[in-house]
């Protein structure tokens, strides 16, 4: 008989911080309910290094990246910043501190998730920032509006992922900025095999569930994904389980993209290929320098439908989609 490890301080703490944190509402939807299981056994990720940045007028500097949007001016107060699928708080803490002026309000599915992110704020000292447990889909329940979004890598584990849209745009003020980041299907081609092998294989999102998965790669028995060897994700049971053994999952392509952001009261501005700098700074090569090459006529680099041929034609245009919009 062996006794049960004494836990750590950090784990003590971080369990008194998630029983503190406010609910905006019970969580009733059924994928959600999946998502936050999977979340509050395995906080993801589990981050120690903080980037620290120069802090950045976000609204000015989208302003310079995307000419073509509309000024927008909410008074001196701060910048009001939603960060919905805060997670254990990496990007939500970047952005309160790198972002001028700004409250940031994180809200996610998973207590545990959030209580790290609660700790690590305390640990860099930021305070501008609340921590909230809810769904997406009851953000109208706040009754509050907000200035500016930015949600990476979140829609795409919804069950109905538009839904999840409404729900943000639906609290965002006129003129507003939206920053989104989801999956692409190209790109994931190999993880969609590797979700289907998982799936037959009847493997558990177990960590031997997840090591036996890694097993029949390196020895060759799963030929077809020893590509995954090359993605660091694959070497980390954290980063693999969220990678391949999630719960819930979209993919989407540009042809997807319009039907998601068709109806939702929000505007393109254009896709960032290189998230956290200008768009512009990336304009002499790669995806933008083709779109400008092939559409001459068409400066913004803001027509989906554009976007779409070239996809069509270059199928491995995308390794995501990160873009943003901005509400009418």
């Amino acid at each position: 008989f062996r006794a049960p490890a004494e836990p750590r301080p950090e784990q003590v703490e971080e369990r008194a911080l998630a029983a503190a944190i406010p609910e905006i509402a019970p969580i009733t939807d059924a994928v959600s309910q999946s998502v936050a299981a999977m979340y509050e056994a395995n906080p993801y990720p589990r981050w120690t290094h903080l980037a620290r940045r120069p802090q950045v007028d976000v609204r000015a500097a989208l302003l310079r990246d995307f000419p073509h949007a509309d000024p927008v001016d909410f008074g001196s107060g701060p910048l009001q910043v939603l960060m919905p699928g805060a997670g254990t708080g990496q990007h939500p803490l970047t952005v309160a501190s790198s972002y001028a002026d700004a409250q940031v309000t994180g809200i996610d599915l998973s207590r545990a998730s959030l209580a790290y992110g609660k700790r690590m704020a305390a640990r860099h000292g930021i305070a501008n920032i609340e921590f909230l447990r809810g769904d997406i889909l009851d953000l109208p329940k706040l009754g509050r509006t907000f200035d500016h979004a930015e949600c990476v890598g979140v829609l795409h584990h919804m069950a109905e992922p538009k839904a999840g849209l409404l729900a943000i745009v639906s609290v965002l003020r006129p003129g507003a900025f939206l920053r989104l980041g989801l999956y692409g299907e190209h790109a994931r081609a190999i993880v969609v095999k590797a979700r289907r092998d998982i799936e037959a294989a009847r493997l558990p999102a177990t960590l031997d569930g997840i090591r036996e998965f890694r097993r029949r790669i390196m020895s060759g028995e799963w030929r077809r994904l020893r590509p995954l060897q090359e993605w660091e994700d694959f070497w980390s049971a954290s980063l693999l389980r969220d990678l391949c053994f999630h719960v819930q999952e979209h993919r989407f392509t540009i042809a997807r993209l319009r039907t998601f952001l068709d109806g939702s009261g929000l505007r393109f501005l254009g896709f960032e290929f290189n998230v956290g700098a200008s768009q512009r700074a990336d304009a002499g090569a790669g995806p933008l320098a083709l779109y400008a090459s092939r559409f001459r006529n068409e400066r913004t680099m803001a027509d989906l439908g554009n976007w779409e041929q070239l996809e069509r034609e270059k199928s491995g245009l995308f390794p995501g989609y990160a873009f943003v919009c901005q509400k009418l």
